[in-house]
């Protein structure tokens, strides 16, 4: 949602790539290469079906503290808990 976005975009660390505005995988990988020049660790986190696993009275506490207008958390409460169904009928 493009409202949220800038107040969230605030909240990120700079070497943080996955799905952010203006920056790519291919950025992301220059970043690491420089970063292991310095130290010899990487982190790496994936957040394959997050969103289907993530407890969501957490996210929401999360969505309150960002997003004032009520309007907006609905439908952000909305798309959460939609309903998905895949081709196999699953």
């Amino acid at each position: 949602m493009q409202p949220v976005e800038p107040r969230l975009e605030a909240e990120f660390m700079n070497f943080s790539y996955g799905y952010r505005p203006g920056k790519s995988a291919h950025e992301a990988v220059r970043s690491i290469q420089k970063q292991v020049r310095k130290t010899p660790w990487v982190i790496d986190l994936d957040i394959k079906e997050f969103f289907e696993n993530v407890e969501h009275k957490l996210l929401y506490l999360a969505l309150e503290k960002h997003v004032k207008e009520s309007w907006i958390t609905m439908y952000l409460q909305r798309w959460l808990e939609a309903p998905v169904q895949l081709k196999d009928g699953t």
